[in-house]
């Protein structure tokens, strides 16, 4: 048996605001999005906090730059929560004291903002560029098919076996123990995070360059 439809006063409209309720990872709990365009009947997650804004007092845009500024966490933490905030009640977030100022003056903060969204798509945009022109210049000279300057001697290959040791070794964990852990994220294309955890991880082996 399929479960009923929501109820239509469930769905999402233009102007609400939805808050991180729970989340793994305390530094989420709390973020603040604005809906703006939506497809179609939208519901929320159970991990999110709907509310709706009186138009008549404020802006939803200016609720939320409150809550990108930091300065909403901060006042959580104040309130008693401390830094590591795991769950957000609708209660708590009622508490949160937000500067109101005059609705003119909230939409000139808002046009500031948006000025400061614009320049860091233009550069991510850039960044994106100088990245890839990067991997192409440097695809060409790793491959030899692009000489450095005062370079023209032929390269000679090598497989990789004889740079490299494997060195394989078990790991006992330790669950009361917390480790520094050197990994290399899913989608980090080569990018090698550090990170602590004391949970239990099997880890077979690890490459090391010599």
């Amino acid at each position: 048996e399929l479960d009923p439809l929501p109820s239509p006063d469930s769905y999402l409209v233009s102007g609400d605001l939805l808050f991180v309720r729970s989340n793994g990872n305390p530094a989420l709990v709390g973020r603040c999005i604005r809906v703006d365009l939506l497809p179609g009947p939208t519901c929320h997650s159970g991990f999110t906090i709907r509310a709706r804004v009186d138009p008549q007092r404020a802006l939803p845009g200016w609720i939320q730059l409150y809550f990108t500024t930091g300065l909403a966490r901060s006042a959580l933490a104040r309130g008693g929560g401390g830094t590591n905030i795991t769950n957000l009640s609708q209660e708590v977030l009622a508490r949160i004291e937000v500067p109101l100022p005059a609705p003119h003056v909230q939409r000139e903060g808002l046009v500031l903002a948006g000025v400061f969204d614009l320049a860091n798509r233009q550069t991510d945009l850039l960044l994106a560029a100088v990245r890839r022109l990067k991997r192409a210049l440097m695809r060409e000279v790793v491959s030899g098919r692009r000489r450095l300057a005062g370079h023209t001697r032929r390269w000679g290959r090598v497989r990789l076996g004889d740079l490299l040791q494997v060195i394989e070794r078990p790991v006992e964990w330790d669950d009361d123990r917390a480790y520094q852990l050197l990994s290399i994220g899913r989608g980090g294309s080569g990018c090698v995070t550090l990170a602590s955890t004391g949970a239990r991880r099997s880890m077979r082996s690890s490459a090391l360059t010599r």
